[in-house]
């Protein structure tokens, strides 16, 4: 909705295209972009935690290379805690397909209606996206997770991806070049993940415990 739209707005945020990505490269801003989209940000169980959902291709990578910019891969961990899931997609459908879920609003079974196909119906622009792979698919119903079971968030970013190194010159070099950007995210995440394991403070009461005693940012682990 608009309420929606304009918080997001606040940040920084637009609607996910090519041709938003385009303007936005043109102009020399920076673009943040999650490849797997909202089933990474709410992962529906313990195995899918930190786990890359990435297309098996993307366009950023062809669309880096029209606009000479540079491709900084980067992992963070800790958000995943911060959310505990209540319901899964096929529990949340089951209530859609329920009588009572007919009775709520946007109740019924999800499918392919004109709202989607409109979303998408302009979608394209420089660098070929294909709207098909940027649907972002259901998600589970979450909600804020216990104080005790939040951690403290880790950034780590890795090499970047120059213009010399992101080479489009077929689709194989395509590929290989989104596989490497794709690997760096991973060793990014699997080192903070075995850093974090070191860290005294990376529960939420102990380190707000530190900082309250000591009235300094608690430390973190040795890098």
């Amino acid at each position: 909705g608009g309420q929606s739209t304009s918080f997001f707005e606040r940040f920084g945020a637009v609607p996910v295209t090519g041709r938003n990505a385009a303007k936005l490269m043109r102009r020399g801003d920076a673009v943040l972009l999650f490849p797997g989209g909202v089933r990474e940000t709410i992962p529906a169980s313990g195995d899918e935690k930190y786990q890359l959902m990435w297309p098996e291709k993307s366009e950023f990578v062809r669309l880096a290379a029209k606009y000479n910019a540079t491709i900084v891969p980067f992992g963070a961990i800790g958000a995943a805690e911060s959310l505990s899931v209540v319901a899964s997609v096929e529990q949340l459908e089951s209530l859609r397909n329920s009588p009572l879920g007919q009775l709520l609003p946007g109740g019924g079974a999800m499918g392919e209606g004109a709202p989607v196909r409109e979303a998408f119906s302009n979608f394209g622009g420089p660098g070929g996206v294909d709207p098909e792979r940027l649907k972002f698919p259901p998600s589970p119903l979450a909600l804020p997770a216990p104080l005790w079971d939040m951690s403290r968030m880790y950034f780590l970013f890795g090499k970047p991806f120059t213009g010399a190194d992101i080479d489009v010159s077929s689709d194989e070099a395509t590929d290989e070049t989104y596989r490497n950007v794709k690997a760096e995210v991973e060793s990014c995440i699997s080192y903070l993940k075995r850093k974090r394991t070191s860290d005294p403070y990376k529960d939420l009461i102990p380190r707000v415990a530190f900082e309250r005693l000591n009235n300094k940012q608690a430390p973190s682990f040795d890098p």
